[in-house]
C-alpha cells in the first residue's frame, strides 16, 4: 500500500495529453484554453455613452441642442461651445463633448437644454476596460460562461482548447438496480454511476456507463465495450479481494499494467489505476458511494489535469481522533470548515451541501481553530 502522494505522483506520470480543438465558443464551456486569449483590439473601441441623455459641451447650461446619435452611428461631427446632442447609451461620443448629462437630470424647453452635470460622468473612454494587445486569459485556464461572453466582446467565433478524454463508467455489483426500477430484497439503487457520470460530464467529457452484475464473464463484455469507445476506464466496485471481486483480473485479462492497488487513505483504500500500451488508462474505485467520490477527485481528476487544489482553512468545530490513514472528509466551507458526520463510506446524506473537501493527517486530533488543508472546487475544478 502507498501514501496518497506517491499515488499521485503516479497518476501525474501517465496524465492525460490532450489533442487540440477548435471549439465554437458556444461549445466550449467546461474545456480548457490551450493558448492564452489577447484582446484584439481596444475595449471600449470608441468613447461612448454610458446613459440615455445628452452629450454637452462645457460652458452650460443652458445648452442649445442640434442633433441626435444613436447607438450604432457614425460618429457625430465635434461639439461646438453652448451645443448638445441627444444620445443613447453605446452611441459614440463627438469631439468636444465634455460629459453626458442622464435624461433623468436633464430640463429641456424647445431646442434648450438645462442641467447640472460635473465633467467626465458617465463616458466610457477608450482602452479604459483593457487595450489591444493585452493578454485577457491565460493558457489552462477551464472556460465558464464568463469566458465565453469575454471571448465573444473580444471578437472571438472558435477557440482552442483541449479535447477531454471520453468517459466509460462500469458499474459492477448484481446488488445495484438503476434509480427508478423497482427494488426487490437485497437491491439497493446505484447512486455510483450516475453521481460519476455527471462529475465526469461537468469537465467537459463524454461519458457512457454501464452496469454489470458480478460475473467474470459480463464484466469483461461490458468493460471491453467501454474501452471501444474511451480514453478511460472508470470501474466502481470490485476491486477488493472478495470471492465475488471480479474486476482487478478482468483488468489485467484486457492488458492493463497494474500501477498501484490500494493506497493508505480513508475512504477509498482499495482505488487502483493501471495502464495500457495503447494509452488508456483505467481506475478502479471502491464500490462505496463515498469512497468512489473522493478516489474520483483524488485521483481521476488529477489525470485529467484539474486534480484537487489544496488551501489552508480553519476547523469550526472538533474532530475525532484520526486514525493510521490519512483522512479525507466532505465538508462545507464558509469562512471556517465544517466537517460532515457521517455513519460510514456507504452513506451519501449531506453531500447536497457539501462543497468542499478536506485532509486529515494521519494521528491528528484537530481542534475546533486548527488550520487543515481543504479544496474549495469540489464540484467546479479549475486549473
Amino acid at each position: 500500500m502507498i501514501s496518497y502522494e506517491e499515488a499521485v505522483d503516479h497518476v501525474r506520470g501517465h496524465a492525460w495529453i490532450s489533442p487540440l480543438l477548435l471549439a465554437p465558443i458556444t461549445e466550449s464551456v467546461g474545456h480548457q484554453l490551450v493558448a492564452p486569449i489577447v484582446a484584439h483590439f481596444d475595449s471600449p473601441v470608441f468613447d461612448n455613452s454610458a446613459m440615455d441623455g445628452f452629450a454637452v459641451y462645457a460652458g452650460g447650461p443652458p445648452w442649445r441642442i442640434v442633433g441626435e446619435i444613436a447607438a450604432g452611428s457614425v460618429r457625430a461631427e465635434a461639439l461646438a461651445p453652448g451645443t448638445a446632442v441627444r444620445i443613447f447609451t453605446g452611441a459614440p461620443i463627438p469631439e468636444g463633448t465634455d460629459a453626458v448629462l442622464p435624461i433623468e437630470l436633464a430640463e429641456v424647453r424647445g431646442d434648450e437644454l438645462s442641467g447640472q452635470i460635473a465633467p467626465g460622468r458617465h463616458i466610457r473612454r477608450r482602452a479604459e476596460e483593457y487595450a489591444a494587445g493585452q493578454v485577457l486569459l491565460e493558457r489552462g485556464v477551464r472556460i465558464n460562461p464568463g469566458i465565453v461572453a469575454t471571448m465573444a466582446a473580444n471578437g472571438m467565433r472558435q477557440v482552442a482548447v483541449d479535447a477531454p478524454p471520453r468517459v466509460g463508467v462500469l458499474a459492477t455489483g448484481s446488488e445495484l438496480v438503476p434509480p427508478g426500477e423497482p427494488l426487490w430484497p437485497g437491491q439497493i439503487y446505484d447512486s455510483n454511476q450516475p453521481t460519476l457520470i455527471s462529475a465526469a460530464q461537468a469537465l467537459g467529457c463524454t461519458v457512457e456507463g454501464r452496469h454489470t452484475n458480478d460475473d467474470p464473464d459480463l464484466t469483461r463484455q461490458a468493460a471491453e465495450a467501454l474501452l471501444d469507445s474511451s480514453d478511460v476506464l472508470l470501474t466502481v466496485g470490485g476491486v477488493s479481494v472478495g470471492a465475488h471481486d471480479y474486476v482487478r483480473p478482468t483488468i489485467q485479462r484486457l492488458g492493463f499494467e497494474q500501477i498501484f492497488s490500494g493506497v493508505a487513505i480513508k475512504p477509498g483504500k482499495p482505488v487502483s489505476f493501471g495502464v495500457r500500451d495503447d494509452g488508456k488508462v483505467w481506475f478502479g474505485l471502491p464500490g462505496n458511494p463515498r469512497s468512489a467520490l473522493v478516489t474520483f477527485i483524488l485521483f481521476v481528476r488529477e489525470w485529467m489535469g484539474c486534480g484537487p487544489q489544496w488551501h489552508p482553512c480553519v476547523l469550526a468545530h472538533d474532530l475525532a481522533p484520526a486514525g493510521d490513514r490519512e483522512t479525507f472528509e466532505l465538508a462545507c466551507w464558509s469562512g471556517d470548515v465544517r466537517v460532515f458526520e457521517s455513519v460510514g463510506s456507504h452513506a451519501v446524506g449531506g453531500w447536497a451541501e457539501a462543497n468542499a473537501l478536506v485532509r486529515v493527517p494521519a494521528g491528528s486530533q484537530l481542534r475546533a481553530g486548527d488550520p487543515i488543508q481543504t479544496t474549495l472546487d469540489l464540484w467546479h475544478p479549475t486549473l
